[in-house]
């Protein structure tokens, strides 16, 4: 082996190691799969004959092994988290995905409203025998959902279906926030995870 390809290969394993430090919160079998697809991506792209500048033009444009190791590790985690239906998984993951991406940052937020609404329905539904002024009030060009500050000019739509109602839409916004994210952590890639 000449001096250039000792370089070349000292260059590529030194990368590769410190990525595998990045990647220890990975199952091994994961970990090693990525670490082989990385050193042949590398390789590939360098050309047949890669001298330093090229492999280090490619390390380049994969960025640092952190940074390259918290997109595998986010995407594990998203893999894994598009399978679920629990609520507080898929926001633990969202919260994950917002901090690199601005996809991630739509997720969550699409999180926070559609499960703050179901939350919010529900706290309502609950307190509705005991506050009975609680409902769905309608007038002046407005529609306020719990107590008005004022009754002047509003009228309340549902009376005591208010429950019945506030349980089924509360479901529906559980149901549909955790399918969207499920759906979106599904259809994202690892070059989508941190566009």
């Amino acid at each position: 082996m000449n001096g250039t390809n000792t370089t070349t290969a000292g260059m590529i394993e030194q990368y590769v190691s410190h990525l595998r430090s990045s990647l220890e919160s990975l199952p091994p079998p994961e970990r090693e799969d990525i670490l082989q697809e990385i050193r042949a991506h590398i390789m590939d792209s360098a050309g047949p004959a890669p001298d330093a500048a090229a492999i280090q033009q490619v390390l380049r444009a994969l960025g640092t092994p952190e940074e390259l190791g918290a997109r595998y590790q986010t995407e594990f985690v998203l893999a894994r988290a598009s399978r679920s239906f629990a609520p507080w998984v898929l926001m633990r993951t969202a919260g994950r995905w917002a901090m690199i991406s601005l996809r991630g940052f739509t997720a969550f937020l699409i999180g926070l409203v559609g499960y703050s609404l179901g939350i919010v329905l529900y706290i309502t539904a609950l307190l509705k025998p005991l506050m009975p002024r609680i409902g769905l009030w309608v007038g002046r060009g407005t529609v306020e959902i719990g107590t008005p500050g004022s009754e002047a000019g509003l009228h309340e739509v549902l009376g005591a279906y208010y429950i019945v109602v506030a349980f089924v839409v509360g479901f529906g916004a559980f149901l549909g926030t955790t399918q969207a994210l499920r759906w979106l952590m599904r259809r994202r890639s690892l070059l989508g995870v941190t566009s």
